[in-house]
């Protein structure tokens, strides 16, 4: 897997980090990349409607107590016009430098050199094939569905699962955790394994979210990027050259 020398963010983009960028969009009168970006911040109640995600939906993107949680619920053009803003902000920032940014959406293969880090054929970015570390606590925030709710179901000779018994708790997290949970990977790159899936230039999500399986938030897991959701959000690279 080659690619070129890139440096990938830490941390998935923030709440307060593109409410930022809202807000000088709306400050510049620039209304129609504004309503390009906006968040949809129903999809916490639409796709989760045998939860109570009301709060989330009311709370999660504006309330100051998620400023450091993923962002989540924007559009594919959305991320690209963060990505553009911070561009011009940062460069604004180092206009006496010898060299210029550019922030845009890492493709698949870059997402997946970031995420392998040290590891060329690991399962997840720290390394192992495992979800626990030696001392077994979580490295990840998934959906954890527990061998004690899984069964055999000799009628349709094949494996269920007891849906209503799965818990979101037991890695710390009922939904999205903050973006600098967990563990870093070698690369120190946070939460680059669930939390949210990130979005791709490739019009996919990597990486799977909460609400993905274990099996879900490997480093080659992938999904269809269709739709604003409350479990995708993504995470921009930098790639630096001279002036």
């Amino acid at each position: 897997m080659l690619t070129n020398a890139f440096y990938m963010s830490n941390y998935e983009v923030s709440n307060k980090e593109f409410n930022d960028f809202l807000a000088s969009l709306k400050k510049s009168g620039n209304s129609v990349d504004y309503n390009i970006a906006k968040i949809d911040t129903n999809n916490w109640v639409t796709e989760f409607n045998e939860a109570y995600m009301a709060p989330f939906s009311k709370q999660y993107h504006t309330n100051e107590a998620y400023n450091n949680y993923p962002l989540v619920n924007i559009t594919l053009e959305g991320a690209k016009l963060y990505c553009k803003w911070l561009t011009a902000e940062l460069n604004s920032e180092n206009q006496q430098a010898n060299f210029k940014i550019a922030v845009r959406l890492p493709s698949r293969v870059q997402w997946l050199r970031a995420s392998f880090a040290n590891y060329k054929n690991a399962a997840y970015s720290w390394g192992s094939s495992y979800l626990r570390n030696d001392k077994g606590q979580f490295m990840c925030n998934f959906k954890n569905i527990g061998a004690e709710n899984i069964y055999f179901n000799q009628e349709t000779n094949s494996y269920h699962v007891k849906e209503k018994n799965i818990s979101y708790v037991l890695d710390n997290a009922l939904a999205t955790a903050p973006i600098d949970s967990y563990f870093p990977n070698d690369f120190n790159l946070y939460n680059l394994n669930g939390n949210v899936a990130e979005l791709v230039v490739d019009g996919i999500t990597c990486g799977g979210s909460w609400n993905s399986t274990g099996y879900d938030v490997r480093n080659q897991s992938i999904n269809d990027f269709e739709e604003s959701s409350s479990t995708i959000g993504f995470r921009p690279l930098l790639l630096i050259s001279s002036k």
